[in-house]
Protein backbone atom coordinates (compact mmCIF):
# COMPACT_ATOMS: atom_id res chain seq x y z
CA UNK A 1 0.00 0.00 0.00
CA UNK A 2 1.32 3.40 -0.90
CA UNK A 3 1.16 5.37 2.35
CA UNK A 4 1.61 8.68 0.58
CA UNK A 5 -1.73 8.29 -1.22
CA UNK A 6 -3.45 7.18 2.01
CA UNK A 7 -2.20 10.22 3.89
CA UNK A 8 -3.17 12.47 0.98
CA UNK A 9 -6.70 11.12 1.25
CA UNK A 10 -6.83 12.05 4.93
CA UNK A 11 -5.36 15.49 4.21
CA UNK A 12 -7.98 16.07 1.51
CA UNK A 13 -10.75 15.22 3.97
CA UNK A 14 -9.21 17.58 6.52
CA UNK A 15 -9.03 20.39 3.96
CA UNK A 16 -12.65 19.93 2.87
CA UNK A 17 -14.29 19.47 6.27
CA UNK A 18 -16.34 22.65 5.78
CA UNK A 19 -17.95 21.34 2.62
CA UNK A 20 -18.70 18.02 4.30
CA UNK A 21 -20.40 19.74 7.27
CA UNK A 22 -22.39 22.07 5.01
CA UNK A 23 -23.50 19.09 2.91
CA UNK A 24 -24.55 17.19 6.03
CA UNK A 25 -26.73 20.00 7.36
CA UNK A 26 -28.08 20.78 3.89
CA UNK A 27 -29.21 17.16 3.58
CA UNK A 28 -31.05 17.38 6.91
CA UNK A 29 -32.75 20.65 5.91
CA UNK A 30 -33.72 19.26 2.51
CA UNK A 31 -35.15 16.13 4.13
CA UNK A 32 -37.45 18.31 6.26
CA UNK A 33 -38.45 20.19 3.10
CA UNK A 34 -39.16 16.87 1.35
CA UNK A 35 -41.33 15.73 4.26
CA UNK A 36 -43.22 19.01 4.11
CA UNK A 37 -43.85 18.55 0.38
CA UNK A 38 -44.97 14.95 0.85
CA UNK A 39 -47.30 16.03 3.67
CA UNK A 40 -48.96 18.67 1.49
CA UNK A 41 -48.88 17.00 -1.93
CA UNK A 42 -49.02 13.23 -1.24
CA UNK A 43 -52.32 12.70 -3.09
CA UNK A 44 -51.22 15.01 -5.90
CA UNK A 45 -47.94 13.11 -6.30
CA UNK A 46 -49.81 9.81 -6.61
CA UNK A 47 -52.32 11.18 -9.12
CA UNK A 48 -49.56 12.75 -11.23
CA UNK A 49 -47.62 9.47 -11.18
CA UNK A 50 -50.68 7.48 -12.30
CA UNK A 51 -51.50 9.98 -15.05
CA UNK A 52 -47.88 10.00 -16.24
CA UNK A 53 -47.91 6.20 -16.34
CA UNK A 54 -51.10 6.17 -18.42
CA UNK A 55 -49.80 8.93 -20.71
CA UNK A 56 -46.59 7.00 -21.32
CA UNK A 57 -48.40 3.74 -22.03
CA UNK A 58 -50.91 5.45 -24.34
CA UNK A 59 -48.04 7.16 -26.18
CA UNK A 60 -46.32 3.78 -26.57
CA UNK A 61 -49.48 2.18 -27.98
CA UNK A 62 -50.07 5.07 -30.39
CA UNK A 63 -46.44 4.91 -31.52
CA UNK A 64 -46.70 1.18 -32.19
CA UNK A 65 -49.90 1.56 -34.23
CA UNK A 66 -48.61 4.58 -36.18
CA UNK A 67 -45.29 2.89 -36.88
CA UNK A 68 -47.16 -0.21 -38.07
CA UNK A 69 -49.20 1.96 -40.45
CA UNK A 70 -46.05 3.44 -42.01
CA UNK A 71 -44.31 0.10 -42.60
CA UNK A 72 -44.47 -0.94 -46.26
CA UNK A 73 -45.89 -4.24 -47.42
CA UNK A 74 -42.44 -5.84 -47.65
CA UNK A 75 -42.19 -5.64 -43.86
CA UNK A 76 -45.36 -7.61 -43.08
CA UNK A 77 -43.68 -9.38 -40.18
CA UNK A 78 -42.59 -6.08 -38.63
CA UNK A 79 -46.08 -4.62 -39.14
CA UNK A 80 -47.61 -7.64 -37.43
CA UNK A 81 -45.20 -7.40 -34.50
CA UNK A 82 -45.88 -3.68 -34.03
CA UNK A 83 -49.65 -4.28 -34.06
CA UNK A 84 -49.23 -7.07 -31.50
CA UNK A 85 -47.07 -4.81 -29.29
CA UNK A 86 -49.68 -2.03 -29.55
CA UNK A 87 -52.47 -4.49 -28.70
CA UNK A 88 -50.56 -5.84 -25.69
CA UNK A 89 -49.92 -2.29 -24.51
CA UNK A 90 -53.64 -1.44 -24.84
CA UNK A 91 -54.50 -4.60 -22.91
CA UNK A 92 -52.05 -3.63 -20.19
CA UNK A 93 -53.59 -0.14 -20.04
CA UNK A 94 -57.07 -1.65 -19.68
CA UNK A 95 -55.92 -4.03 -16.91
CA UNK A 96 -54.16 -1.21 -15.08
CA UNK A 97 -57.26 1.00 -15.35
CA UNK A 98 -59.45 -1.79 -13.96
CA UNK A 99 -56.97 -2.39 -11.16
CA UNK A 100 -56.92 1.26 -10.16
CA UNK A 101 -60.72 1.54 -10.32
CA UNK A 102 -61.16 -1.57 -8.17
CA UNK A 103 -58.53 -0.53 -5.63
CA UNK A 104 -59.71 3.05 -4.96
CA UNK A 105 -60.40 2.29 -1.29
CA UNK A 106 -56.96 0.74 -0.83
CA UNK A 107 -55.32 3.73 -2.50
CA UNK A 108 -57.15 6.09 -0.13
CA UNK A 109 -56.02 4.02 2.85
CA UNK A 110 -52.42 4.04 1.64
CA UNK A 111 -52.56 7.83 1.23
CA UNK A 112 -53.87 8.13 4.80
CA UNK A 113 -51.01 5.92 6.02
CA UNK A 114 -48.48 8.08 4.17
CA UNK A 115 -49.99 11.21 5.71
CA UNK A 116 -49.88 9.68 9.20
CA UNK A 117 -46.25 8.61 8.73
CA UNK A 118 -45.26 12.07 7.54
CA UNK A 119 -47.02 13.70 10.52
CA UNK A 120 -45.21 11.32 12.87
CA UNK A 121 -41.80 12.03 11.34
CA UNK A 122 -42.55 15.76 11.26
CA UNK A 123 -43.47 15.72 14.97
CA UNK A 124 -40.50 13.56 16.03
CA UNK A 125 -37.59 15.20 14.29
CA UNK A 126 -35.06 13.18 16.25
CA UNK A 127 -35.90 10.23 13.99
CA UNK A 128 -33.77 11.87 11.31
CA UNK A 129 -30.73 11.79 13.61
CA UNK A 130 -30.91 8.01 14.21
CA UNK A 131 -29.34 7.06 10.83
CA UNK A 132 -26.50 9.49 11.53
CA UNK A 133 -25.81 7.77 14.86
CA UNK A 134 -25.74 4.34 13.21
CA UNK A 135 -23.49 5.71 10.48
CA UNK A 136 -20.92 6.84 13.04
CA UNK A 137 -21.18 3.55 14.95
CA UNK A 138 -20.54 1.67 11.68
CA UNK A 139 -17.67 4.01 10.86
CA UNK A 140 -16.03 3.37 14.25
CA UNK A 141 -16.57 -0.39 13.83
CA UNK A 142 -14.87 -0.29 10.42
CA UNK A 143 -11.92 1.69 11.80
CA UNK A 144 -11.53 -0.86 14.62
CA UNK A 145 -11.76 -3.73 12.13
CA UNK A 146 -9.09 -2.33 9.82
CA UNK A 147 -6.87 -1.43 12.79
CA UNK A 148 -7.13 -5.06 13.97
CA UNK A 149 -6.29 -6.28 10.46
CA UNK A 150 -3.25 -3.97 10.40
CA UNK A 151 -2.13 -5.31 13.79
CA UNK A 152 -2.52 -8.90 12.65
CA UNK A 153 -0.61 -8.19 9.46
CA UNK A 154 2.41 -6.94 11.44
CA UNK A 155 2.46 -9.71 14.09
CA UNK A 156 4.56 -12.12 12.09
CA UNK A 157 3.93 -15.76 11.31
CA UNK A 158 2.45 -18.53 13.41
CA UNK A 159 3.68 -22.00 12.61
CA UNK A 160 3.60 -25.44 14.19
CA UNK A 161 6.85 -26.73 15.60
CA UNK A 162 6.43 -30.48 15.62
CA UNK A 163 4.73 -31.93 18.71
CA UNK A 164 5.72 -29.09 21.01
CA UNK A 165 2.82 -26.88 19.95
CA UNK A 166 2.84 -23.50 18.33
CA UNK A 167 5.91 -21.39 17.73
CA UNK A 168 5.26 -17.67 17.54
CA UNK A 169 8.07 -16.19 15.55
CA UNK A 170 8.70 -12.49 15.74
CA UNK A 171 9.86 -12.04 12.20
CA UNK A 172 7.98 -9.36 10.33
CA UNK A 173 6.24 -10.26 7.10
CA UNK A 174 7.65 -8.60 4.04
CA UNK A 175 4.97 -6.95 1.90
Amino acid sequence: MNTKNGFQYIVDIYKSWGVIVISFFSAIILSFFYLFLVYIFSACILIVFILALFAGLIALAVYCFQKAATVDNNGDHQKELLNIAGGITCGFIFCLLCLICCQRKTIRISLAIIDAAVVFIKDTKRVLIVPVLYHFIGFIKNIAFWAAIACLATCGTVSTNGDSGLDYSTQMKQF
